[in-house]
Parts: structure tokens; sequence; C-alpha cells
């Protein structure tokens, strides 16, 4: 199928119109594949050029551009019956840390946070974003327990994300065998805290058995209510519902190939790319190249041999 372009070239695009183009797109390849539920849009602000994880996952630094974006993406997916999903909450934009690695540190105050990580996910959530995936990175400005992120803190998600923000949709772990949150706590403990601290779905646990022995043994002593389970089930489930998981699948496996790089997504994506291509910088007005009478242009290229493709152009 079709590889769009990387959200850091998106971000560029002054025609909008087209990221919610994209996000039907993608949206109907997810269908015809038989996904569901897409873990994209990344949101994260990406205002720290030294991190090593988000960076070209993201529309830009600017959080505004980053919310309209974000949501429009998101918008074209639900629109098709796909899931789509805001990450990584509250904020992983400004780290120097892959949190596949280790725990990032984010030490901004809460004031600082509202103003630029959490602007977007605030636009997404009040907009309707079906679900939120929380991030393995440390914040004491919102919970200063040692070693708790974000993604298995109270605080960030029973708290900040679900009374604060209002977000009523899913959410979803990042992935727990992560090294940002598994070099802290063992298989099973780390899954009930997620649970715990208000996500409703766990991705990627490390050891399902004992994951849910664990569980099992915090509903019957009553340090998780069955209620609390049972509501986070039938969360689930609604969304089941309107991927339409309730009817059984009828789509074909034949000719695959044909209708997921049909005309339409094709020349969507060539769009994509024009419209990506924008002017960075031009403090010293040379652009337009011809706008000043020069004399002479000299074009000058480094390595390689013949004409470059610019060169010809010119």
């Amino acid at each position: 199928s079709i590889t769009y372009p990387y959200q850091i070239g998106l971000g560029g695009i002054q025609d909008e119109s087209l990221i919610y183009k994209m996000g039907r797109d993608i949206g109907k390849q997810c269908k015809r594949l038989g996904i569901h539920m897409n873990f994209a849009p990344v949101i994260d602000v990406n205002n720290n050029p030294e991190n090593p994880v988000i960076n070209f996952r993201s529309f830009g630094e600017d959080p505004d551009n980053v919310a309209r974006k974000g949501w429009l993406y998101a918008k074209g997916m639900q629109d098709e019956g796909i899931i789509a999903c805001a990450k990584h909450f509250p904020g992983h934009g400004d780290t120097k840390t892959d949190s596949h690695k280790d725990l990032p540190i984010i030490t901004h105050s809460r004031g600082r946070l509202d103003s630029i990580e959490l602007k977007p996910f605030k636009y997404l959530i009040d907009s309707g974003i079906m679900s939120v995936m929380t991030a393995h990175v440390y914040m004491p400005s919102i919970d200063t327990a040692a070693n708790v992120a974000m993604s298995i803190s109270p605080n960030a998600i029973n708290g900040l994300m679900k009374h604060d923000l209002g977000f009523k949709g899913l959410a979803i772990t990042d992935a727990l065998d992560m090294q940002g949150v598994s070099k802290y706590y063992g298989n099973g403990t780390l899954e009930l805290k997620a649970l715990l601290a208000g996500n409703d779905i766990l991705l990627c646990p490390a050891n399902v058995p004992r994951a849910i022995d664990t569980i099992r043994a915090a509903v019957l002593d009553g340090r998780l209510s069955m209620t609390e389970l049972d509501n986070k089930v039938r969360k689930v489930l609604q969304a089941k519902m309107f991927a339409g998981l309730d009817v059984p699948a009828t789509q074909p496996y034949t000719n695959l190939v044909a209708d997921l790089n049909n005309k339409d997504a094709v020349d969507l994506y060539t769009k994509l790319i024009e419209g990506q291509i924008c002017l960075a910088k031009n403090d010293s007005g040379c652009v337009p190249l011809f706008a000043k009478s020069y004399k002479r242009m000299a074009v000058l290229a480094l390595g390689g041999l013949g004409l470059t493709g610019f060169e010809k152009r010119m």
C-alpha cells in the first residue's frame, strides 16, 4: 500500500483539507486490510531538536498547527469507521531520551504544559478523539511519585485527562514492554498500576498470564472494583461496535494490491508531496530568484558528476 509522507513534512501543508482527505484514505485502507484501530496521530509538539523518538513523527513546533492537523487526520479516519488515537499524552515532544530505552523526564511547570504540550490534546479531546495513548514520561509537575510515568499515574489519567480535560474515550498505555516503565516494575504489578491509574486498554504486556493473575487478585481483595473493570470492558465493546466488529467481516482477500493502490490514493499522495514543499527561511529576500534584476546567477552543486535535476531546471 501507499506510504504517506512523514508528519513533519505534512506540517508545512497550507491546504489543510488534504490532511483530512489523507485521514479518510488511510481509514479506507485500514478497513480494506481488516484493521479497525490506528495508533495515530502523533500530536506531540516537536520543540526539542535532540528528541530521538518523536522528531519527524510530529507535525512541528507550533501547538496550534499540530492541533488542527492532528484533528483533521483523526477525523478523516473516524469518519471512515476507524478508531483514531492521539499520542503520547501529556506530551513526549520535549525529551532527549527514547522511552523505549529509559524513562524521560520533563520538568516544565503545569502552566508551560498547558500552553504548549497539552494544547493539542485538549483540542482533540474537545473535538471528539476516540482514544488517547499515555506516555512513558516522568513529569513531576503532574505526579511527584518516584519513577511513576504518566502512563501509570492516577494524577495524569484519572485526574488530568479524564477529570480536568473531560475525556470519555479509551485511555491506552504505550507498550508496557518498553524500558521507560518495565525496568521499574515487575510483570503483573505494572499492568495493575496501569489499570488503577485509569487506562482502559493495556498495550503489549510482557507477561499476559501473570498480568491476569495479578489483576484477578486485586479484584478479589478489593483494590480494583468489579464495577470499574466492567466500565472499562463496556467502553471497549462500544468502540468495537463503532468499528463494525459486531457484524461478521465480508471483505474478500482478492485484488488487495489494486484496491490499496487505486488512482485516487496515488493522486492524493502526489498532492501531499507537492503541498508539503514550503519555504522554510527567506531572511535576505533572495526568493523568488528573479524578483531582482540580477545580471548573473550562479548555481553550485557539491559532489557527483553531471548536472543535477535542479541545475537543469535552472
